[in-house]
């Protein structure tokens, strides 16, 4: 996690550990869904290519 860009790193707390819904997350930050749900799926595909690279 701590690989990842803190805009990222949020957006996977915010998801994940504090378990906001899309809705939450777009009104704490001021944002609309549709940008959460962008941002969270760029912040997954990052995790997820950092995972593999400590795999291989």
């Amino acid at each position: 996690m701590a690989a990842l860009p803190a805009a990222a790193r949020m957006m996977i707390i915010l998801r994940f550990q504090e378990d906001m819904q899309l809705s939450e997350i777009a009104q704490t930050l001021d944002i609309p869904v549709q940008t959460v749900k962008s941002r969270l799926h760029r912040a997954r595909n990052m995790l997820r290519g950092k995972l593999a690279d400590l795999v291989e």
